[in-house]
């Protein structure tokens, strides 16, 4: 069975706007998700109602592995553990562009780009009227948070690299796993919560997918002197004034 299946403890009706309160917003993509009620897979829970995104399945529920939902306690999650959900079976149907990163268990997840190394964004923006034309507004606010993650990495790390280029950025392992996290969300059905039980980010791994947040890939292309993401007319190419630090800085202890 392709992605996961929850159980909300004690509902038998649950309204899309609701699942944010449960810390399942990331569960319904485009198309919604389906319901049934039923009994607990788990004793000692009351009745309830399953759901799982559209794609989902919601038979054979007696065969999945379930576990608590991470921080929300009237929720259970279930999935097939001899054929555990990946990227393909969480894939959202619109997906932003970026640099796949090898994830525990050894697949490849898509990881987007929120900020290139010259400063300006591909994340999806308004458009704004001035009156006589259009031009490029507010990143769209489903994506702001991720923007504003990856200013901070950025910030870091180049500020890391001024001087003699020996500082280090300071970047907790909270921080860096709360941004890969998020990253992961916009291109897939998961959150930390899914992440946590199918033990997909490690302290190694969850670097990686934040430096793929600011195309740290690119740099190292750069630097390299070969052609970073994508042409050479686009706005991820040839880093600016702010990538041109004196020496490559070390990324810190969370994002070797």
């Amino acid at each position: 069975m392709a992605g996961f299946v929850y159980f909300v403890e004690g509902r038998q009706g649950l309204r899309p706007e609701e699942l944010n309160t449960l810390g399942l917003k990331h569960v319904a993509d485009g198309a919604g998700f389906k319901r049934a009620p039923g009994q607990a897979p788990a004793r000692g829970r009351a009745a309830g109602l399953y759901l799982c995104d559209s794609g989902g399945d919601l038979t054979s529920l007696s065969e999945l592995r379930w576990e608590p939902y991470p921080g929300s306690p009237t929720v259970l999650v279930g999935w097939d553990s001899k054929s555990p959900p990946g990227p393909e079976d969480l894939r959202r149907g619109e997906q932003l562009d970026g640099h796949e990163v090898e994830l525990a268990g050894g697949r490849r997840w898509l990881v987007p780009v929120a900020r290139y190394p010259r400063g300006d964004t591909p994340l999806p923006r308004r458009l704004q009227w001035d009156g006589k034309a259009w031009a490029d507004g507010e990143i769209e606010e489903r994506f702001r948070e991720l923007w504003v993650g990856a200013e901070r990495v950025w910030g870091e790390i180049v500020g890391a690299a001024e001087g003699d280029g020996a500082g280090i950025a300071e970047v907790t392992l909270g921080e860096s796993a709360d941004l890969a996290s998020l990253a992961l969300s916009i291109n897939y059905r998961v959150g930390p919560g899914e992440l946590s039980l199918l033990g997909l980010l490690t302290t190694a791994n969850q670097a990686d997918v934040v430096l793929s947040v600011v195309d740290w890939p690119s740099v190292k292309l750069f630097l390299k002197g070969a052609p970073p993401l994508g042409n050479s007319e686009g706005p991820g190419c040839e880093p600016g004034p702010e990538a041109s630090s004196p020496a490559t800085p070390q990324p810190s202890q969370n994002l070797r």
